[in-house]
């Protein structure tokens, strides 16, 4: 406002009716108690980025490149970890390849068919296929692996323990190998040894 030349001075009023109606929803103007409003732009971050982006652009093509590909993989392994995949019940037999792509990201889809379908000529459905099947590797390879033990004591959730006998997942942040888990130890009915082995796990019990 200081800036304005000559006697006039615009009400603030006026001037946040003109912002607004030049730059719409890409301003906001926040208006504080004393205090001059003040206007940011939506978009001030994304400049940020977008400039740090390009400030860390390599001057060697080759790096580049590269760079390129390590930020689009990162991208798309924060995609695939951030989905909840469904792993306790399986599609009937005769429809297994059910609804299959609704847990491909896009962003994974978009990297591989741009890769396997590019130049394909005619039907494209046995590629697009295969791009899905490709991904469904490459999700079963990455995604976050979560189990559930059952904790004796020691730990107030149920979660992957390196005592029981399993590696923490990356998602584990519970019990941190903390809790007193035993060995878990499956047998099978026609072990000779089973009939000998539960009662002891009976009186493990009643101890506690």
């Amino acid at each position: 406002m200081n800036q304005i030349e000559g006697d006039y001075r615009p009400h603030i009023k006026t001037v946040k009716a003109r912002l607004l109606q030049k730059y719409g929803d890409d301003i906001i103007i926040a208006e504080t108690a004393n205090k001059c409003p003040v206007v940011c732009f939506h978009n001030t971050g994304y400049k940020i980025l977008t400039e740090a982006w390009y400030e860390q652009k390599a001057s060697d093509p080759k790096e580049e490149r590269k760079r390129i590909v390590k930020a689009a993989a990162t991208i798309i392994l924060e995609d695939i970890r951030s989905q909840v995949y469904e792993t306790t019940h399986y599609p009937p037999s005769d429809n297994f390849l059910m609804d299959v792509q609704t847990v491909v990201p896009e962003t994974l889809q978009i990297l591989l068919e741009g890769i396997i379908l590019k130049n394909k000529r005619g039907s494209l459905e046995k590629w697009k296929k295969k791009c899905i099947a490709f991904a469904h590797c490459i999700i079963s390879a990455v995604r976050p692996i979560s189990f559930s033990c059952r904790c004796t004591k020691g730990c107030r959730r149920a979660c992957g323990c390196k005592k029981a006998g399993s590696k923490c997942s990356s998602m584990c942040v519970n019990c941190n190998n903390s809790c007193e888990n035993a060995q878990i130890v499956t047998f099978d009915s026609d072990d000779e040894d089973f009939d000998e082995i539960m009662p002891r796990e009976n009186e493990n019990e009643n101890e506690e």
